[in-house]
């Protein structure tokens, strides 16, 4: 895993595969563009060699899952003394004054582990220990968190698995030094080999009946710069976009729901090349003109359309 923080409090967060077939490329990305208000989640998804019926070998698509969100909650903030004053009151808020929670399942034990000062910051940790009806541990979790906006070091464990499965990870390297801008934007790298994007030139958007001005915007910000040109026949288009908008569960019943829109970009063979998930914490009236869309999805695009995918091997198609 990378992490890295800028100046202005964005953090950068990417982790990568450490064993197997891709070892040491990109599994995941989150990005908290604290300057455009955007936190942008990325996962690659790559191509799987897989046998036939009749032994022969082919390889499963690879594509892209994006997720777009309006950035950090109000609790997080770019300056590190508002996020060292924000954890310690988490500590001695939930954690101590409600060290004891009910679930559905069981309970939650939560304690402080305090503060201590690492490599020039002050981290922050937290112990909490899921058990079942049995009062039997399930799952035991010792996490620091540091004042410079991300995840010093987590530990988990699972006492009642065989062995005691878990895993643990820890920050080493850490260099107090400006980050490079380029961090925080959309790179070729993330994306998985395919030339079928950077080709293409015409899209057909299947329509959202449920909201026109918001498809208006989408397909808008598909085209602004001119490299693509919408098609009324999705039978000849280059890229098909499958849209729908959807509504997303709020596990707390004092809010609403949020909504998402999901655009899917495939091919007319149907394999999907890329996912873009847009979520908003609003009423659906109004969408349209909301950051998620204006700002994060517009920015979003125009980067994707500036990358070009490393290529694939010439002995295979993706």
């Amino acid at each position: 895993m990378q992490v890295a923080r800028s100046s202005d409090g964005s953090v950068y967060a990417a982790r990568f595969y450490p064993v197997g077939e891709y070892k040491g490329n990109i599994s995941n990305v989150s990005i908290d563009d604290v300057s455009n208000h955007c936190l942008t989640n990325i996962s690659p998804f790559h191509g799987t060699i897989s046998q036939d019926s009749r032994g022969r070998s082919f390889r499963s698509s690879s594509g892209l899952s994006i997720t777009l969100d309006v950035a950090a909650p109000p609790w997080r903030s770019p300056r590190v003394e508002d996020i060292g004053q924000n954890l310690r009151g988490l500590q001695n808020v939930r954690w101590a004054d409600n060290p004891i929670s009910k679930t559905a399942d069981g309970e939650i034990h939560r304690a402080s582990l305090g503060e201590r000062n690492v490599d020039g910051m002050t981290i922050f940790g937290f112990h909490s220990s899921e058990t079942g009806p049995d009062s039997e541990e399930h799952r035991v979790e010792d996490r620091w968190e540091s004042d410079l906006g991300f995840t010093y070091s987590r530990n988990v464990t699972n006492p009642s698995a065989p062995g005691g499965h878990g895993y643990s990870e820890v920050v080493n390297n850490l260099k107090r030094a400006e980050p490079n801008p380029e961090l925080f934007k959309m790179q070729s790298t993330y994306f998985p080999p395919d030339g079928t994007l950077r080709n293409a030139k015409t899209l057909f958007i299947s329509g959202l009946p449920s909201n026109r001005e918001l498809q208006q915007r989408i397909e808008s910000i598909l085209t602004a710069s001119g490299r693509f040109t919408l098609l009324p026949d999705r039978k000849t288009a280059d890229l098909i976009v499958q849209s729908d908008l959807g509504i997303l569960p709020n596990s707390d019943r004092n809010h609403p729901p949020s909504h998402e829109v999901r655009l899917v970009l495939h091919e007319q063979n149907g394999s999907d090349l890329m996912w873009i998930s847009l979520r908003f914490k609003s009423a659906s009236d109004g969408l349209a003109e909301l950051p998620v869309v204006s700002t994060c999805f517009a920015d979003l695009w125009t980067q994707v359309e500036s990358q070009q995918a490393p290529s694939a091997p010439s002995d295979e198609k993706f």
